[in-house]
Protein backbone atom coordinates (compact mmCIF):
# COMPACT_ATOMS: atom_id res chain seq x y z
CA UNK A 1 0.00 0.00 0.00
CA UNK A 2 1.34 3.43 -0.94
CA UNK A 3 2.26 5.80 1.88
CA UNK A 4 -0.33 8.42 2.78
CA UNK A 5 0.54 11.76 1.18
CA UNK A 6 0.58 14.82 3.42
CA UNK A 7 1.08 18.44 2.31
CA UNK A 8 2.72 20.51 5.07
CA UNK A 9 2.40 24.31 4.69
CA UNK A 10 4.81 26.06 7.05
CA UNK A 11 6.88 29.23 6.57
CA UNK A 12 9.28 28.62 9.47
CA UNK A 13 12.20 26.70 7.96
CA UNK A 14 13.30 25.15 11.26
CA UNK A 15 9.86 23.87 12.23
CA UNK A 16 9.26 22.70 8.65
CA UNK A 17 12.45 20.61 8.81
CA UNK A 18 11.37 19.04 12.10
CA UNK A 19 7.99 18.07 10.67
CA UNK A 20 9.46 16.86 7.37
CA UNK A 21 12.01 14.55 9.00
CA UNK A 22 9.64 13.33 11.70
CA UNK A 23 6.71 12.54 9.41
CA UNK A 24 8.94 10.79 6.91
CA UNK A 25 10.47 8.74 9.75
CA UNK A 26 6.89 7.65 10.53
CA UNK A 27 6.40 6.41 6.95
CA UNK A 28 4.29 9.28 5.59
CA UNK A 29 4.90 10.82 2.19
CA UNK A 30 5.43 14.57 2.67
CA UNK A 31 5.34 17.51 0.27
CA UNK A 32 6.16 20.95 1.67
CA UNK A 33 5.05 24.48 0.84
CA UNK A 34 5.93 27.89 2.30
CA UNK A 35 2.87 30.03 1.54
CA UNK A 36 -0.90 29.90 1.14
CA UNK A 37 -0.70 30.19 -2.66
CA UNK A 38 2.07 27.60 -3.00
CA UNK A 39 0.29 25.24 -0.63
CA UNK A 40 -3.06 25.45 -2.43
CA UNK A 41 -1.35 24.90 -5.78
CA UNK A 42 0.31 21.71 -4.51
CA UNK A 43 -2.90 20.46 -2.91
CA UNK A 44 -4.81 20.94 -6.16
CA UNK A 45 -2.04 19.21 -8.11
CA UNK A 46 -1.43 16.23 -5.78
CA UNK A 47 -4.85 15.66 -4.15
CA UNK A 48 -3.17 14.57 -0.89
CA UNK A 49 -4.73 12.49 1.86
CA UNK A 50 -4.38 15.32 4.40
CA UNK A 51 -3.07 18.88 4.83
CA UNK A 52 -1.18 20.28 7.83
CA UNK A 53 -1.11 24.08 7.76
CA UNK A 54 0.39 26.77 10.03
CA UNK A 55 -2.17 29.40 11.07
CA UNK A 56 0.41 32.23 11.18
CA UNK A 57 1.23 32.10 7.48
CA UNK A 58 1.30 35.53 5.82
CA UNK A 59 -2.27 36.18 4.73
CA UNK A 60 -3.58 33.67 7.34
CA UNK A 61 -3.30 29.90 7.09
CA UNK A 62 -7.05 29.65 7.66
CA UNK A 63 -7.47 30.71 4.04
CA UNK A 64 -6.23 27.27 2.99
CA UNK A 65 -9.15 25.55 4.74
CA UNK A 66 -11.66 28.15 3.52
CA UNK A 67 -10.49 27.79 -0.08
CA UNK A 68 -10.63 23.99 -0.06
CA UNK A 69 -14.14 23.90 1.45
CA UNK A 70 -15.38 26.07 -1.43
CA UNK A 71 -14.06 23.58 -4.01
CA UNK A 72 -15.95 20.62 -5.44
CA UNK A 73 -15.14 17.07 -4.28
CA UNK A 74 -12.65 15.50 -4.03
CA UNK A 75 -10.79 18.71 -3.07
CA UNK A 76 -13.45 19.78 -0.59
CA UNK A 77 -13.21 16.44 1.24
CA UNK A 78 -9.48 16.63 2.00
CA UNK A 79 -9.04 16.89 5.79
CA UNK A 80 -7.12 19.90 7.10
CA UNK A 81 -5.28 20.15 10.43
CA UNK A 82 -4.19 23.59 11.63
CA UNK A 83 -0.99 24.19 13.61
CA UNK A 84 -1.01 27.08 16.12
CA UNK A 85 0.88 28.29 19.21
CA UNK A 86 -0.82 27.19 22.43
CA UNK A 87 -1.28 30.80 23.57
CA UNK A 88 -3.51 31.60 20.56
CA UNK A 89 -6.81 31.69 22.43
CA UNK A 90 -8.87 32.23 19.28
CA UNK A 91 -7.30 29.43 17.24
CA UNK A 92 -9.82 26.73 18.16
CA UNK A 93 -12.86 28.76 17.14
CA UNK A 94 -11.16 30.06 13.99
CA UNK A 95 -10.07 26.54 13.01
CA UNK A 96 -13.56 25.08 12.92
CA UNK A 97 -15.20 28.21 11.51
CA UNK A 98 -12.74 28.04 8.59
CA UNK A 99 -13.81 24.45 7.90
CA UNK A 100 -10.67 22.71 9.17
CA UNK A 101 -10.94 19.37 10.97
CA UNK A 102 -8.37 19.51 13.77
CA UNK A 103 -6.17 21.89 15.74
CA UNK A 104 -2.65 20.93 16.87
CA UNK A 105 -0.94 23.33 19.25
CA UNK A 106 2.77 23.99 19.75
CA UNK A 107 4.68 22.70 21.61
CA UNK A 108 3.61 19.22 20.56
CA UNK A 109 4.83 15.65 20.59
CA UNK A 110 5.65 14.36 17.14
CA UNK A 111 4.06 11.01 17.94
CA UNK A 112 0.72 12.74 18.55
CA UNK A 113 0.98 14.71 15.30
CA UNK A 114 1.51 11.45 13.38
CA UNK A 115 -1.46 9.84 15.16
CA UNK A 116 -3.74 12.82 14.41
CA UNK A 117 -2.79 12.90 10.73
CA UNK A 118 -3.21 9.15 10.30
CA UNK A 119 -6.63 9.34 11.97
CA UNK A 120 -7.70 12.18 9.66
CA UNK A 121 -6.57 10.19 6.62
CA UNK A 122 -8.68 7.21 7.69
CA UNK A 123 -11.62 9.52 8.41
CA UNK A 124 -11.34 11.00 4.90
CA UNK A 125 -11.48 7.54 3.33
CA UNK A 126 -14.66 6.70 5.25
CA UNK A 127 -16.23 10.07 4.46
CA UNK A 128 -15.73 9.61 0.71
CA UNK A 129 -17.55 6.27 0.78
CA UNK A 130 -20.38 7.66 2.92
CA UNK A 131 -20.69 10.74 0.73
CA UNK A 132 -21.32 8.54 -2.31
CA UNK A 133 -24.13 6.79 -0.43
CA UNK A 134 -25.60 10.10 0.73
CA UNK A 135 -25.46 11.71 -2.72
CA UNK A 136 -27.11 8.68 -4.31
CA UNK A 137 -29.96 8.94 -1.79
CA UNK A 138 -30.39 12.69 -2.15
CA UNK A 139 -30.46 12.50 -5.96
CA UNK A 140 -33.06 9.73 -6.04
CA UNK A 141 -36.06 12.07 -5.72
CA UNK A 142 -37.52 14.24 -8.51
CA UNK A 143 -35.25 17.20 -9.20
CA UNK A 144 -38.28 19.48 -9.50
CA UNK A 145 -39.11 18.94 -5.83
CA UNK A 146 -36.12 19.59 -3.56
CA UNK A 147 -38.16 18.59 -0.49
CA UNK A 148 -38.41 15.04 -1.80
CA UNK A 149 -34.66 14.58 -1.49
CA UNK A 150 -33.89 12.70 1.69
CA UNK A 151 -31.55 10.24 3.33
CA UNK A 152 -32.57 7.50 5.73
CA UNK A 153 -30.23 5.00 7.33
CA UNK A 154 -29.14 3.17 10.43
CA UNK A 155 -26.91 4.81 13.05
CA UNK A 156 -24.64 1.79 12.94
CA UNK A 157 -23.81 2.44 9.27
CA UNK A 158 -24.09 6.24 9.16
CA UNK A 159 -23.10 7.80 12.53
CA UNK A 160 -24.65 11.17 13.32
CA UNK A 161 -21.28 12.99 13.35
CA UNK A 162 -20.40 11.64 9.89
CA UNK A 163 -23.73 12.65 8.35
CA UNK A 164 -23.56 16.16 9.84
CA UNK A 165 -20.00 16.67 8.57
CA UNK A 166 -21.05 15.62 5.07
CA UNK A 167 -24.06 17.95 5.15
CA UNK A 168 -21.79 20.81 6.17
CA UNK A 169 -19.40 20.09 3.29
CA UNK A 170 -22.35 19.99 0.88
CA UNK A 171 -23.84 23.21 2.38
CA UNK A 172 -27.22 21.51 2.76
CA UNK A 173 -30.39 23.05 4.19
CA UNK A 174 -32.99 20.86 5.90
CA UNK A 175 -33.62 18.85 9.05
CA UNK A 176 -31.72 15.94 10.60
CA UNK A 177 -33.76 13.60 12.82
CA UNK A 178 -32.40 10.82 14.99
CA UNK A 179 -34.77 8.29 16.59
CA UNK A 180 -33.63 5.77 19.19
CA UNK A 181 -36.32 3.90 21.07
CA UNK A 182 -38.81 6.49 22.35
CA UNK A 183 -36.33 9.37 22.08
CA UNK A 184 -35.98 11.74 19.16
CA UNK A 185 -33.43 14.45 18.47
CA UNK A 186 -33.73 17.01 15.71
CA UNK A 187 -31.39 19.62 14.23
CA UNK A 188 -32.36 22.30 11.73
CA UNK A 189 -29.66 23.17 9.18
CA UNK A 190 -29.26 26.23 6.95
CA UNK A 191 -26.44 26.42 4.41
CA UNK A 192 -24.60 23.62 6.22
CA UNK A 193 -24.81 25.35 9.62
CA UNK A 194 -26.91 24.45 12.66
CA UNK A 195 -29.75 26.91 13.24
CA UNK A 196 -31.58 25.16 16.12
CA UNK A 197 -32.01 21.87 17.93
CA UNK A 198 -34.52 19.93 20.03
CA UNK A 199 -34.95 16.67 21.92
CA UNK A 200 -38.39 15.09 22.23
CA UNK A 201 -39.92 18.30 20.91
CA UNK A 202 -38.25 20.54 23.51
CA UNK A 203 -36.02 23.25 22.04
CA UNK A 204 -32.49 23.05 23.41
CA UNK A 205 -29.03 24.37 22.67
CA UNK A 206 -27.62 22.34 19.72
CA UNK A 207 -24.53 21.42 21.75
CA UNK A 208 -26.74 19.84 24.43
CA UNK A 209 -28.73 18.02 21.75
CA UNK A 210 -25.57 16.54 20.26
CA UNK A 211 -24.08 15.60 23.63
CA UNK A 212 -27.14 13.44 24.20
CA UNK A 213 -27.69 12.11 20.67
CA UNK A 214 -24.04 11.18 20.08
CA UNK A 215 -24.39 8.61 22.87
CA UNK A 216 -27.15 6.74 21.02
CA UNK A 217 -25.65 3.62 19.47
CA UNK A 218 -28.74 2.26 17.70
CA UNK A 219 -31.69 3.76 15.92
CA UNK A 220 -32.45 5.50 12.63
CA UNK A 221 -31.17 8.75 11.17
CA UNK A 222 -32.99 10.80 8.54
CA UNK A 223 -32.18 13.94 6.59
CA UNK A 224 -34.96 15.81 4.81
CA UNK A 225 -33.69 18.47 2.40
CA UNK A 226 -35.35 21.83 1.79
CA UNK A 227 -34.73 24.72 -0.57
CA UNK A 228 -31.34 26.33 -0.01
CA UNK A 229 -31.53 29.13 2.55
CA UNK A 230 -29.19 31.75 3.94
CA UNK A 231 -27.88 30.87 7.38
CA UNK A 232 -29.43 32.81 10.29
CA UNK A 233 -27.10 35.22 12.15
CA UNK A 234 -26.86 32.90 15.16
CA UNK A 235 -26.32 29.68 13.18
CA UNK A 236 -23.10 27.90 14.14
CA UNK A 237 -20.57 25.76 12.31
CA UNK A 238 -21.28 22.04 12.54
CA UNK A 239 -17.61 21.35 13.25
CA UNK A 240 -17.60 23.80 16.15
CA UNK A 241 -20.78 22.34 17.69
CA UNK A 242 -19.46 18.78 17.32
CA UNK A 243 -16.18 19.79 18.96
CA UNK A 244 -18.01 21.50 21.85
CA UNK A 245 -20.28 18.49 22.32
CA UNK A 246 -17.25 16.22 22.50
CA UNK A 247 -15.25 18.42 24.80
CA UNK A 248 -12.81 19.65 22.16
CA UNK A 249 -12.27 16.33 20.37
CA UNK A 250 -11.81 16.28 16.61
CA UNK A 251 -15.22 15.88 14.92
CA UNK A 252 -15.61 12.31 13.66
CA UNK A 253 -12.59 11.04 15.63
CA UNK A 254 -12.23 9.44 19.05
CA UNK A 255 -10.48 11.55 21.73
CA UNK A 256 -6.68 11.32 21.60
CA UNK A 257 -5.25 9.08 24.28
CA UNK A 258 -1.69 9.17 25.58
CA UNK A 259 0.39 6.35 24.13
CA UNK A 260 2.79 4.17 26.08
CA UNK A 261 4.94 3.73 22.98
CA UNK A 262 8.32 5.41 22.68
CA UNK A 263 8.14 9.12 22.02
CA UNK A 264 10.31 10.46 19.23
CA UNK A 265 12.91 12.97 20.34
CA UNK A 266 13.12 16.28 18.50
CA UNK A 267 16.52 17.69 17.45
CA UNK A 268 17.69 21.18 18.42
CA UNK A 269 17.83 24.11 15.95
CA UNK A 270 19.77 23.81 12.64
CA UNK A 271 23.53 23.53 12.93
CA UNK A 272 23.62 21.34 16.01
CA UNK A 273 22.28 18.12 14.50
CA UNK A 274 21.67 17.22 10.90
CA UNK A 275 19.40 14.25 11.44
CA UNK A 276 16.64 13.07 13.71
CA UNK A 277 18.30 9.65 14.11
CA UNK A 278 21.05 10.54 16.65
CA UNK A 279 18.49 12.03 19.02
CA UNK A 280 16.39 8.91 18.83
CA UNK A 281 19.40 6.68 19.50
CA UNK A 282 20.67 8.74 22.43
CA UNK A 283 17.38 9.01 24.32
CA UNK A 284 14.94 6.39 23.00
CA UNK A 285 12.43 6.70 25.86
CA UNK A 286 12.71 10.41 26.62
CA UNK A 287 9.74 12.74 26.13
CA UNK A 288 10.75 15.94 24.38
CA UNK A 289 8.17 18.53 23.48
CA UNK A 290 8.69 20.53 20.31
CA UNK A 291 9.90 23.98 21.41
CA UNK A 292 8.68 27.23 20.02
CA UNK A 293 10.61 28.86 17.17
CA UNK A 294 14.16 29.69 18.44
CA UNK A 295 14.91 33.34 18.95
CA UNK A 296 17.15 34.92 16.36
CA UNK A 297 20.64 35.51 17.68
CA UNK A 298 23.06 38.29 16.79
CA UNK A 299 26.60 37.57 15.61
CA UNK A 300 27.88 37.98 19.17
CA UNK A 301 25.20 35.86 20.84
CA UNK A 302 25.77 32.38 22.17
CA UNK A 303 24.36 29.56 19.98
CA UNK A 304 21.05 28.04 21.14
CA UNK A 305 21.45 25.50 23.92
CA UNK A 306 20.37 22.01 22.79
CA UNK A 307 17.85 20.03 24.84
CA UNK A 308 19.38 17.89 27.59
CA UNK A 309 20.09 14.32 26.55
CA UNK A 310 20.32 12.96 30.08
CA UNK A 311 17.91 10.21 30.95
CA UNK A 312 15.41 10.98 33.75
CA UNK A 313 16.61 9.66 37.12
Amino acid sequence: MAASRIVVIEHDEWLLRLLLEGLREAGLGVTTAHSVADGLAKVRELLPDCVLCEVTLPGSGYEVARALRKEQPPLSLIPVAMLAPDDDVGARTATFEAGADALITRPFRLEEVVAQLNALVQLAHRMRARRNSLIDSLSAGPQSNPESASFRGDLEHMPLASLLTLLELERKTGSVSVKSGKRRAKLELADGHVASGSIDGITMDPVAVLKDALEWSDGTITFRAREAAARPPRARSIRMILADARGGAVPGLPPTRASSARLQAIPPPPGQRKSLRPALEETPTRRVDVPEKPRSASSTSEPPTPPSTKRPQ
